[in-house]
């Protein structure tokens, strides 16, 4: 049977080389890219695979450079070219996957660029209601700007939107990302409510900012064996509804809550915090997972 398939499949490969190949779609999307960032760079924490985290810093390093210019960022790459004013999924999707890789490498540098992001997204985006636009508001004029929020293939704009807003309110402390989060969910609230299905990413969104935050602050060594055997702990652990932040001295310019989170006596420790209201600090592995339990 598979010399027999064999020979069909050389048959059809013989006819389809007849035809005029399809060109090469070599494009490279911001927002994509930013959906492929997120899963690599969560890939590469939770399976211990630091080459997935390097191809996240790949693309990333890659889009910072070279798809943004003075007016923001760009959608599309091409040949050597840079064009096409970003929209909301490029805004929400290079965020999302820079947020992740802040979690997977600790690098205060990708935590500061998707603040910067997220920050300009809501000057070009938001509307009065505080629904986001999908178009920008120093794009070229449309008949009518879209506003929508339903996920199709991919995860809404909007949806990825609210969900980056509740976490960076939680790393940073600034409630007023939150309460854009919020804007975002009452403004899309009736058509939730009339096709939920519709919306997974928006109510994933949602039950992040229902539950109690949970912000956990490392400080010490972070490559020491054992501020490695802290963060496997935590990368085992299904943790939804918390944030993770290592306390460096790049990260405490960007975060202002976790300046007087030291490590204590030397040693690597956990601050397991929720709503910004911190427990007593642990230098125990188990105990840092027994207070998660609570």
């Amino acid at each position: 049977l598979s010399a027999q398939l064999e020979g069909i499949r050389q048959r059809l490969l013989d006819a389809r080389s007849t035809r005029i190949r399809p060109f090469l779609d070599d494009k490279i999307l911001t927002d994509w890219n930013g959906l492929m960032i997120a899963a690599l760079a969560k890939a590469g924490r939770v399976l211990h695979e630091s080459k997935y985290v390097k191809a996240a810093e790949k693309s990333a390093n890659f889009l910072l450079k070279t798809m943004q210019d003075k007016h923001g960022l760009l959608h599309r790459y091409r040949h050597g070219d840079a064009a096409i004013m970003a929209n909301l999924d490029d805004y929400s999707f290079l965020t999302w996957g820079l947020i992740e890789l802040y979690e997977a490498n600790f690098d205060a540098h990708y935590l500061q660029s998707a603040m910067t992001l997220n920050q300009t997204m809501l000057e070009k985006f938001q509307g009065k209601s505080g629904g986001l636009f999908l178009t920008a508001n120093d794009a070229e004029p449309l008949l009518v700007r879209p506003m929508e929020a339903w996920d199709g293939a991919l995860p809404s704009g909007n949806a990825v939107a609210a969900h980056n807003l509740i976490r960076l309110s939680r790393m940073n402390s600034d409630m007023r990302l939150e309460d854009a989060a919020e804007k975002i969910f009452r403004h899309f609230s009736l058509l939730i409510k009339q096709a939920p299905v519709g919306f997974t990413h928006m109510l994933s969104a949602w039950s992040l900012a229902e539950e109690e935050g949970i912000e956990i602050v490392l400080a010490g060594d972070r490559y020491s064996s054992e501020g490695q055997a802290f963060l496997a702990a935590l990368n085992t652990r299904y943790l939804p509804h918390a944030v993770v932040i290592w306390r460096d001295k790049a990260s405490m310019a960007l975060i202002p809550f976790i300046q007087l989170q030291a490590p204590v006596n030397g040693k690597v420790t956990a601050y397991v915090c929720r709503n910004f209201q911190c427990n007593q600090p642990v230098t125990s592995i188990k105990k840092m997972l027994d207070l998660l339990k609570k």
